[in-house]
């Protein structure tokens, strides 16, 4: 039985450095790594996205690749492989504030 709570979904093409900033954001979360994941799909990129995805070690991360299938079904993708019982969406060029994730919960 998995002990990740909430499953935070970004869909994202071709905006690498964006992508890099949001990444940061996560791995300042002030909630427990174990409890949460970030489910990246990267629809079809072609800049530098998967150097980026590979370069984050700080975050509870899995990443799936799409080919181009467009925002909504990444995101549907993203959902239908997340575990958390509560699913959030977070768009690929926000920087979440630290305590984004636990607000979710605590909201819920």
């Amino acid at each position: 039985m998995s002990t990740v709570r909430t499953s935070v979904v970004v869909p994202t093409r071709d905006q690498a450095g964006r992508l890099a900033v949001t990444l940061a954001a996560f791995g300042a979360q002030d909630t427990d790594p174990g409890s949460w994941e970030l489910v990246v799909v990267d629809d079809g990129s072609v800049d530098a996205t998967g150097d980026v995805l590979a370069a984050a070690d700080n975050v509870p991360l899995r990443v799936r690749r799409t080919p181009g299938v467009g925002r909504a079904a990444a995101r549907n993708t993203g959902a239908s492989i997340a575990v958390g019982r509560l699913l959030v969406f977070c768009d690929g060029d926000r920087a979440p504030v630290p305590e984004f994730v636990r607000a979710h919960e605590q909201a819920h």
